[in-house]
Parts: C-alpha cells; sequence; structure tokens
C-alpha cells in the first residue's frame, strides 16, 4: 500500500472555519474536481468540492465563471488541488454559490497524481440503494470477480498488466444497504444534466461500512448505487476522515447501468491521477486508443461487459511505470531508434519522446492488437501531440487527415509514411514496420545548424542558389550577391571540418516551375542550404507558397513585405535601404535537413548569411529556435558588415 504524503499535509494545514462576513459566507479549505463520463454521449461534466477542516461542500461556479469571463477548464487548472479562500453563500439545496476566489495556494498540487505508483493498491467497494429504489443491479460476487478475483479479466489483472506488474488491486466488496435517503436527496441539477451529491453520498455510503472496514488500510473507494444519477459515472479524489485518520482518497462514483470492466478502469484511472486523452478534435471520448478517452468497447466479455484497453505511453510514465532508460529522448539532430511494443517491458525502448517547449512535445508508441489493447482499432505507430498546461486531454492523437476520427489510417503511422511538424522543425519516419520498428528522428535546431552538413567532421553541402536569369513564378533572376555570401559560409563550414566538401548549383538545376514547382529529390545527395528570396529561387518559393515556415512573403500596396503567423505583423525594408528583414530557418524534407536563408533585398539575404557565419562569436546566442525573424540595420556606409546592427525581432 501507498502512503502519499498528502495525509500528513492535511493533518497539518490549518483550515479555517466557515464565517459569517456582511451576509456572505468566508470558507478556506482544498478544492478537489471530480470529472464526469457520460454513458450516452450527451454531456460531461466537472464537479468542484471544497474540503474545510470539519465539513465538505459541493459548489457551484457558474456566477464566479461568468463575472470573471472564464471556462471550467481553465478553472480546473487553476483551482484543483488548492488551498483556496472562497466567498459566497449556499443555495437552498446546500450547494454553496461562489462569488469571489482569494488566496490560492499550490499547497495541495502534488497529491493528485503519484509519479511512482507500485505496489498493492487497496480499493473497497461500497454498494448501496436509495431507499426510494430497490433494484439489485449485480449481485455481489459480480464485483468482487470484476474487481479482484477473476484471473482473466479483473481490474487487478488489468492494472497489473498494463502497470508491467507495478502494481495490483487488493480488496473486497461490501453490499447491498440501504441508503435512508431517496435518489432526489443526492441529486442536484448541474454537469451531466443532474449531478450527485457527493458531499453527501461519500459520507452516507461509508459510513455504512465503518463497523466492518478499517478505512486506513485502504487507498481508494468504489462507491457504487443503484441508480444512475444524471448521465455521468465520475472519478477523482477526496479527502475523508474515518476511523480516527484523515486521508485522501482515490474515489470513484458508479451507477446501474454503468458498472462494465471499462466505466470501473476509466474511473479507478482518474482516482490513479490520470486526465483524458482524446482526438486533436473538441471530443473528450473519441479516441480508442485509451481507456481514459472512448476505448471503443471493441472487446466485449460476456459477463463484464466492455472490456478497457490499455493506455497511453504519455500516462504509463507519468505514474511511474515506464522506466527512463526505456523512454528515447530526441532533443536535436537525427536519430534512429528502434521502438518494441508498449504492451511489454522489453530490453529496448518503448516510449519516445521528442521536446518542443519544457510543457510539449511528443510521444510515440508502438502498439500491437494483444491481451488487453485487443480492442485497440489496429497495431501500428501512434503519434501524441502532448501539452502539459492544458487542464484535460493533455495528450491529444497526431490524425494527418483532419476527419475528425483519430481511429483510422490518418492516426496510424506505417512503413514510408513521414510525419513533419515544419514550424518545429521535426520529423518522423517509419523505417521498418518488423518488431521492433525503426523510427528515423530529426529536429531541427538553428543553434547547432552545422550539425546538419558535418557529420564526424566530414563536410557535405549542396548550396542551392537562384539563377541568375529570369525564371519562376515572379520571371526574375537572382544577384551575385547571394553567391558571395556563400561563399563565406561555406568557408566557415569548412574550418569546422576536417574534410569534404560543399556543392554549389542553382535551382533551375533540381527544381522547376510550371504553374507550381516540381523537385528533382534525386539529384540531391546531401542535406541543403537554400540562398535567395521566393522571387529568385524556386525552393524557397516552394516552401512558401506552402506556408512551411511561421513567416512568409507578401504583398501590401505593391511593396514586398514578411508576414508574422505567429505576431500577425508585417515588416518590410526602408525605402533607402539601410533597413531590411530575412529569414533563417532549419527544416527537414524528404530525409534531408534544408537551411533556408533569404531576405527582402539582398542586404537581409547577406546580413543572414554574415550571422550564420559568425554565429559562435560575434553573434552568440541569437540562434535560438528553429526559425528566425531578424532585423539589419546598416551603420550608414551602405555596405553590409560586422560593424552593422543585427537583432532578432521573432522565433519559433
Amino acid at each position: 500500500m501507498i502512503a502519499k504524503l498528502a495525509i500528513i499535509l492535511i493533518m497539518l494545514h490549518i483550515m479555517i472555519k466557515p464565517i459569517f462576513a456582511e451576509g456572505s459566507i468566508i470558507l478556506s479549505g482544498t478544492i478537489y474536481v471530480f470529472k464526469g463520463l457520460s454513458i450516452d454521449g450527451g454531456e460531461n461534466g466537472s464537479i468542484f468540492l471544497i474540503f474545510t477542516d470539519d465539513d465538505k461542500f459541493q459548489l457551484d461556479l457558474n456566477a464566479y465563471i461568468t463575472n470573471n469571463n472564464l471556462d471550467k477548464d481553465s478553472l480546473i487548472t487553476l483551482l484543483d488541488g488548492k488551498y483556496v479562500t472562497i466567498e459566497g453563500e449556499f443555495r437552498n439545496d446546500g450547494i454553496f454559490m461562489v462569488n469571489t476566489i482569494s488566496n490560492i495556494e499550490p499547497f495541495m498540487i502534488a497529491t493528485t497524481v503519484n509519479s511512482n505508483l507500485v505496489g498493492e493498491q487497496a480499493w473497497v467497494t461500497i454498494l448501496a440503494k436509495f431507499s426510494d429504489v430497490s433494484f439489485t443491479p449485480k449481485p455481489i460476487a459480480y464485483f468482487d470477480e470484476l474487481i479482484y478475483n477473476n484471473p482473466l479479466y479483473s481490474l487487478n489483472v488489468y492494472w497489473n498488466d498494463i502497470s508491467y506488474n507495478n502494481i495490483n488491486i487488493v480488496g473486497r466488496s461490501y453490499g447491498w444497504y440501504n441508503l435512508t435517503n431517496p435518489q432526489s436527496y443526492y441529486t442536484v441539477a448541474g454537469s451531466c444534466i443532474h449531478e450527485p451529491r457527493f458531499d453527501l453520498l461519500l459520507d452516507d455510503m461509508t459510513s455504512l461500512v465503518d463497523s466492518e472496514v478499517d478505512f486506513n488500510t485502504y487507498d481508494g473507494i468504489n462507491l457504487v448505487y443503484n441508480s444512475l444519477i444524471g448521465n455521468c459515472v465520475w472519478g477523482g479524489f477526496a479527502p475523508l476522515t474515518r476511523d480516527g485518520n484523515t486521508k485522501l482518497y482515490s474515489v470513484t462514483f458508479l451507477a446501474y447501468p454503468a458498472l462494465d470492466h471499462f466505466y470501473f478502469a476509466h474511473e479507478m484511472g482518474h482516482g490513479f491521477g490520470l486526465d483524458h486523452s482524446s482526438g486533436p478534435y473538441n471530443s473528450t471520448y473519441d479516441s480508442n486508443w485509451d481507456v481514459m478517452s472512448g476505448n471503443g468497447c471493441n472487446n466485449q466479455h460476456y459477463n463484464f461487459g466492455c472490456i478497457s484497453v490499455g493506455t497511453i505511453s504519455y500516462h504509463k510514465a507519468k505514474l511511474g511505470w515506464i522506466n527512463s532508460s526505456k523512454i528515447y529522448e530526441v532533443r536535436g539532430g537525427s536519430a534512429t531508434i528502434d521502438l518494441y511494443p508498449l504492451d511489454t517491458p522489453s530490453n529496448g525502448y518503448i516510449m519516445i519522446k521528442i521536446p518542443i517547449t519544457d510543457s510539449e512535445f511528443y510521444t510515440i508508441e508502438y502498439r500491437r492488437k494483444v491481451g488487453f489493447d485487443i480492442g485497440i482499432p489496429d497495431s501500428g505507430v501512434i503519434i501524441h501531440k502532448v501539452n502539459e498546461n492544458f487542464s484535460d486531454r493533455q495528450a491529444r492523437v497526431v490524425d494527418i487527415d483532419n476527419d475528425r476520427d483519430p481511429n483510422d489510417e490518418g492516426a496510424i503511422w506505417r512503413k514510408g509514411e513521414v510525419f513533419r511538424d515544419y514550424e518545429n522543425g521535426i520529423t518522423i519516419t517509419i523505417l521498418e514496420d518488423d518488431n521492433p520498428y525503426k523510427i528515423g528522428i530529426s529536429v531541427s535546431s538553428l543553434s547547432s545548424y552545422t550539425s546538419s552538413f558535418i557529420n564526424n567532421e566530414v563536410l557535405s553541402a549542396t548550396f542551392v542558389l537562384g539563377d541568375s536569369n529570369k525564371h519562376g513564378a515572379y520571371g526574375w533572376g537572382a544577384m551575385v550577391n547571394d553567391l558571395l555570401g556563400s561563399i563565406g559560409l561555406s568557408s566557415k563550414l569548412g574550418l569546422l571540418a576536417s574534410s569534404g566538401n560543399t556543392t554549389q548549383v542553382l535551382d533551375t538545376n533540381i527544381a522547376s516551375y510550371n504553374g507550381s514547382v516540381s523537385i528533382n529529390w534525386s539529384s540531391i545527395n546531401s542535406n541543403m542550404v537554400v540562398i535567395g528570396g521566393p522571387g529568385v529561387n524556386l525552393l524557397s518559393y516552394y516552401y512558401d507558397v506552402n506556408r512551411v515556415l511561421p513567416f512568409y512573403l507578401t504583398w501590401i500596396d505593391n511593396k514586398s513585405y514578411i508576414h508574422s503567423s505567429l505576431s500577425n505583423a508585417n515588416y518590410t525594408f526602408s525605402n533607402n535601404i539601410d533597413e531590411d528583414y530575412a529569414i533563417i530557418a532549419l527544416i527537414n524534407d524528404n530525409g534531408r535537413d534544408i537551411l533556408i536563408v533569404w531576405g527582402l533585398s539582398w542586404q537581409g539575404t547577406t546580413a543572414a548569411l554574415q550571422l550564420l557565419q559568425h554565429y559562435d562569436s560575434i553573434y552568440n546566442g541569437m540562434l535560438d529556435g528553429s526559425s528566425i525573424l531578424m532585423r539589419w540595420r546598416d551603420n550608414g556606409n551602405s555596405i553590409v558588415d560586422l560593424s552593422d546592427t543585427i537583432e532578432i525581432v521573432e522565433n519559433l
């Protein structure tokens, strides 16, 4: 059994009792959020409760949300597991209506996720009937088999399997008991059409077994009542004082007809601290890759109903079930990784992580239709984009066809397929589909751009320059300045290498234009440096019109500008050409790293090449990210040199 630090913290932290202040009531305590799973595809919900030193109250936050122009999702991030002071008044039905929230302290934030969840997890299951509903949905033996005892499908076997034997579920079921109050006593209007009075159900149902159960020996509580309230079942955390101690428990609220394997597994997952995952759309339960989303219910049992699929690599890592030695993290450069199936803790890597920022990253996992995962859509590689700043659905399936179905071929990556995130310079290639899969990863970073062209001190680069003859969509030709600038950058790369060479080619030698650009990739044998703007270089034009970069060429009143999709700002050169703007970006396309360099005029292009040539000395630290927009200002001598001013305006 895992003892949580929160037990001690709850006891030590001083809670302020409710006091009256000029007609309003002030409460201080810790807020916990329960998330509702709709069983009929209807409205889902979130219920907020505050736990004070001697009581608990369900909250109505509608007025607070309206008055502060907020939404419930943002409040989950703000309040869940936090100690707060709130002001408001009680409604007639006993719900506390919140007007103001203050003194938000991140005191309890670490209590809702155990990043090292191991060992026996003791759950007690309590079955109760409302006084006005005599129906018995399932015999007590059903719950003992479903949760603890069935050797193939119990929740004990399930969680032990998907945790790689890290945890197992122990305990027993008690019931059916008769509550002294009718169903209406525990029902209020709210989320999921109607919502349970969690505060009342938690007290009344645990008191039914208090004489038989030592709650000090349990970590989780399944509360099962015989008639559904609203259209949701729920899971989360709640402090409870029983048997002389106050303790933070994992708690689920379940009811007939939602008593299948999936509903228990999903809500227990919330009790372990897991949020939902989903597809990239505005739907919480659309992913059949995860028990913490829709599950799919493609594996039906004659007795236990919908059997759960496993959970995703992000969730397993979050709970400490994937050792760091089995996670391959790619922060820059290129790598080829053998990726083993997520369903088994092999000796190799079972998760790939590609950071974008400290809180945003991609995960890659290989899923097979075996074991509990027999119900997933198909075997293959699945990519999730994770943003830990989201209040829910932090992990979302990458669905390349954007057809609102994250379970079809658009979300399953096969041999030969390539995913590209141009903005962040990330390319993922499925090279082989044996066991293990072989995954190629390229992460472009301007700060280490030279590594794209120098491998083991051997230089290999192709410089693509614009043809000086009129060509392309604009009918323009390049100026000789681009060639001169390329010589300086080529010299820089040569100084950093021990051997090798660079090759210069014209854009018209490897690409053609006939209404659109066609590139002959087979004629290019190395990574490339593309120099010159969209008006004079076919490759720059190709990436510009396809909006590969966050910065692109636009025209306003017959004058060229660089538009930023990051800030929605437009930048242009000065009329006397003593100021110009330029783009530097590193991407990966068709298995090649491509460094793109161009300015609105030749001065901007030359200044950008100068920055690249002296990135590790005069301009040290300025190449940050995969794409930058820079400004050049002349010192008055009408040439581009090291005495001019270069600054970064925007970057990604």
